[in-house]
Order: C-alpha cells, then sequence, then structure tokens
C-alpha cells in the first residue's frame, strides 16, 4: 500500500466519523498535501 493510498482511506474514516477538532483538520490538510502531491 502506498502512501498516497493510506492517506485516501484516512480520509475516508475521517468523513465517515467526523471530528472536529485541530488534529482532524490537521489530518486532512496533510491528505491534502498528499493528495496534491499526486497531480
Amino acid at each position: 500500500m502506498t502512501r498516497a493510498t493510506a492517506a485516501l482511506q484516512r480520509e475516508q474514516e475521517l468523513r465517515k466519523h467526523p471530528t472536529p477538532t485541530i488534529h482532524s483538520s490537521n489530518e486532512e490538510a496533510l491528505s491534502a498535501d498528499a493528495l496534491s502531491k499526486l497531480l
């Protein structure tokens, strides 16, 4: 499994179980960063 795939799965899990915390928003930022590197 690649890091990008792991990031996508983490993002999907976050969408399933939204937790309005600084940590979750940071995770989303990391996922967005990983996706931007793919494009």
